[in-house]
């Protein structure tokens, strides 16, 4: 068919015949058809891509997806917690991933003060979360901190450690020092110690009493109203006052005291110091005296100076503790006119002599 007369039969019927099944070029190239069109450059296809199917694993299993733990906050504080009770805060774990997320393990590393209420459930669906309460019962007026370790099956952070701390607010009583030992001390000789009480705590402190407890008259305490004022004393936290206890000996037989301070701290309500002491006399005479016959005397003075209050006197064996006085200008027992001892009488004086403190 020439050329003219192909356009014409395009023109009339909108179609090139080609009863040999060659194009109108005869150039060889074959057309193919189906059923869902025609494609120009190639075979057709009838793939899942083609109907809008297709597959996210690309091998043509389906994606599981990935868990992923998100703990809030970072880190519990409890502040200022009164001892004795209990407050509780709340941790979430959420899971934020594309799957199901397992908890392996809750765990306060210390695990003394603080402490987790069981959860219902450890398996937490793709999107949601689960509320953890954490409980902080102090017994004691201090600082406390653990972690919380929380281990999951998230495979990018197996663990997360979040910090817990909180302070207990008690007072709390310390009494040093806790006991003490005067050693030896010189007969007519005196030494003090001091014992501090100081408030350790974290709370105000009340001091109710402070016995002493003694059966010797040679240990004391000092006056305490007059260092403090009256009982009870309110000692805030870091606030310290001191006593005293006072060792004086009159003689070498060992003492024993016991300090102890009442307060209102819960832990320790009564506290108490051990006081023992010791003392020794620096060196003990006797002096002998025979009355005159021709002319008695009331006055005897001694070879050496002596411990006031140690003096002992016998007149003619018999010890007498009344119609005499020691004058320390003199150094000498003096006795009352109507206890001057007789012609030819025998006196002895033993005392022990005076130490230099």
């Amino acid at each position: 068919m020439s050329a003219w007369s192909r356009l014409l039969v395009l023109a009339l019927f909108g179609c090139d015949p080609a009863p040999d099944g060659k194009d109108a070029g005869d150039d060889g190239e074959t057309t193919t058809s189906g059923t869902g069109g025609t494609d120009a450059g190639g075979p057709s296809t009838d793939d899942d891509t083609a109907s809008g199917d297709t597959d996210d694993t690309g091998s043509g299993g389906e994606s599981t997806g990935t868990p992923a733990l998100t703990v809030t906050p970072p880190f519990v504080d409890f502040g200022l917690v009164a001892a004795g009770t209990d407050a509780t805060q709340t941790v979430t774990l959420a899971n934020t991933g594309t799957a199901e997320l397992d908890l392996t393990d809750l765990a306060l590393l210390d695990g003394t003060t603080f402490a987790l209420d069981s959860l219902a459930t450890t398996a937490i669906p793709a999107g949601t979360d689960v509320a953890l309460t954490l409980r902080f019962a102090p017994t004691v007026g201090q600082p406390f901190a653990d972690t919380l370790a929380v281990r999951s099956t998230d495979p990018a952070t197996p663990e997360v450690r979040v910090p817990v701390s909180g302070v207990g607010v008690a007072p709390a009583v310390a009494l040093s020092p806790a006991e003490h030992d005067f050693d030896t001390v010189l007969i007519g000789c005196d030494d003090t110690v001091a014992f501090t009480l100081a408030n350790t705590g974290t709370g105000d402190l009340t001091v109710s009493a402070i016995d002493f407890t003694s059966a010797s008259t040679e240990l004391a305490l000092g006056s305490v109203d007059a260092a403090h004022g009256a009982l009870p004393w309110t000692l805030s936290p870091g606030e310290s006052r001191a006593v005293e206890v006072t060792y004086t000996p009159t003689d070498d037989l060992p003492d024993t005291a016991y300090l102890t301070i009442e307060t209102d701290d819960p832990s320790a309500p009564a506290r108490i110091a051990t006081i023992t002491a010791d003392a020794a006399a620096v060196g003990q005479m006797e002096d002998h005296f025979e009355q005159s016959l021709a002319s008695a005397t009331d006055t005897f003075e001694l070879s050496a100076d002596p411990l006031a209050t140690s003096i002992e006197v016998t007149v003619d064996g018999i010890r007498t503790t009344v119609g005499w006085t020691y004058d320390s200008g003199t150094n000498s027992v003096v006795f009352d006119a109507v206890a001057v001892p007789e012609s030819g009488a025998s006196i002895s004086i033993a005392y022990l002599l005076a130490p230099t403190c």
